[in-house]
């Protein structure tokens, strides 16, 4: 089923998430209706409700400044949540397919997007959505997860490698993939931040769990991800989700630059140490990269 919110089109699948949507959905939709993103910050400033960060944010999309993009390219974009980021996505390129399991989410991001005549938006498991589209062979300039694999549903036991595969197939030979998620092994984890989605304290640090789609990685698991990719890393600070500024092996922190303490907002932390403290000496020592937060791979098909 098709439905049109002005220029925007909202495709529903049969495998679209309808229940236990965003818990503070009409306070969202309140702010998004005007489609104006200065009015997002004002409800996120005035609201009580975490939620209007975690999905409206204009910090969300800071993290595409990073990526290589151009008014020619098409991008297949998993895990779109309210369509911030698409939204940010369709500015820079041609056209945009996105792709969300939560149809709530949808709905909030046909209205984000409602003044962009180049985005489809797909309420559709994402995995549904690769099997019924494998004819789109090297369709894609750009694949993005921002994300992860966090967007696949943990009780459904979805092979990380097939997915890769069945992106790879739709990436044109000059294309990108950009994968974002948290580092198994970042600062805010061991300062006493959660980790995310699993909402333990030092949880992912220790179970290791490598079967867990919502989980965070390390390089290697990374690099083992794409191993037939070339990987190039970048840094988003203080993470991917509410980027302030994105670093690279070219262009590292100085001392002095970071001083944020706390990322998940509304989210009870323990302050085991000063993260900001801790970050300084890791620069000093040349280490800032083992214990970023998060990391941004592009990766692209071997010359």
């Amino acid at each position: 089923m098709q439905q049109k919110n002005e220029n925007v089109k909202l495709h529903i699948g049969n495998s679209c998430q309808k229940e236990d949507g965003i818990a503070c959905f009409d306070e969202i939709m309140d702010a998004v209706s005007g489609g104006c993103v200065d009015n997002y910050e004002k409800a996120i400033l005035a609201g009580k409700n975490p939620d209007m960060m975690k999905y409206l944010s204009r910090l969300k999309t800071n993290i595409v400044e990073a990526m290589d993009l151009s008014l020619d390219l098409i991008v297949l974009e998993l895990g779109s949540e309210c369509g911030v980021v698409t939204n940010a996505l369709a500015k820079k390129t041609k056209a945009v397919d996105s792709v969300e399991t939560d149809y709530s989410k949808c709905v909030v991001s046909s209205c984000v997007n409602k003044a962009n005549d180049n985005v489809n938006i797909y309420a559709e498991d994402p995995y549904v959505w690769l099997s019924l589209n494998e004819d789109k062979e090297e369709c894609y300039d750009v694949i993005t997860m921002i994300g992860g694999f966090s967007m696949f549903p943990e009780d459904k036991g979805y092979d990380k490698g097939e997915i890769i595969r069945k992106l790879k197939r739709m990436l044109k030979p000059s294309g990108k993939i950009y994968f974002a998620v948290d580092n198994k092994y970042g600062m805010k984890y061991f300062s006493g931040q959660r980790q995310k989605n699993i909402n333990k304290y030092f949880e992912g640090l220790t179970i290791g769990n490598d079967k867990c789609m919502k989980r965070s990685y390390s390089v290697r698991e990374i690099n083992e991800l794409f191993e037939d990719m070339d990987i190039f890393y970048y840094y988003p600070y203080p993470d991917y989700t509410f980027t302030t500024a994105v670093y690279s092996d070219e262009w590292l922190p100085k001392t002095g630059e970071l001083d944020i303490r706390k990322t998940n907002y509304g989210e009870s932390t323990m302050l085991l140490f000063d993260e900001v403290s801790a970050f300084e000496n890791a620069i000093r020592d040349g280490e800032f990269k083992t214990f970023a937060n998060s990391y941004m791979v592009m990766c692209t098909r071997k010359a």
